[in-house]
């Protein structure tokens, strides 16, 4: 699995590619857990490397790095390992930005990663607290399996 390429400054010198020089940025992750959060957070990093803020390492640096987190992808054999690496991916970007806000929701993931295997369909009738309010979701009274209208208007009239 290709999880994410980094600050990557010129990537594809090889045959056939052109080097971009470091005007490039391509940032991207498979099978997302943190989908938003994520996008916000590399859309911080990219803005904030081109502001002059952040400090991309050399190219040699940055391909090293590169081939590092592409050897360890091949050790992530299970949603266990896909979570907390996207969890250290955040981390190291909320690094590099100075970000000080909670970015580390595994245990949340890994609880959902756990509800999904003991029981692929009824693991979206769980709840689940948020980490900012402490507020445990709302169970729908219906189980989701059942639930075939996805509208708003169906949504608030089961609960009315």
């Amino acid at each position: 699995k290709q999880w994410y390429q980094r600050r990557v400054r010129g990537y594809g010198t090889e045959k056939g590619k052109k080097d971009c020089g470091g005007s490039l940025f391509y940032m991207a992750m498979q099978n997302q857990c943190y989908t938003f959060t994520m996008f916000d957070m590399q859309a911080r990093w990219v803005t904030s490397v081109i502001k002059g803020i952040v400090k991309v390492p050399d190219r040699n640096t940055c391909v090293a790095a590169i081939a590092a987190q592409l050897e360890e992808n091949k050790t992530y054999t299970s949603p266990v390992h896909e979570i907390l690496g996207q969890t250290k991916y955040m981390k190291m970007l909320a690094e590099d930005l100075g970000y000080t806000e909670q970015t580390d929701l595994s245990e949340l993931f890994l609880e959902w990663a756990r509800h999904k295997t003991e029981n692929i369909l009824t693991y979206r009738d769980q709840t689940h607290q948020s980490i900012v309010t402490k507020d445990v979701s709302i169970l729908h009274p219906l189980p989701w399996v059942s639930v075939m209208e996805d509208s708003l208007e169906s949504y608030i009239d089961t609960f009315s």
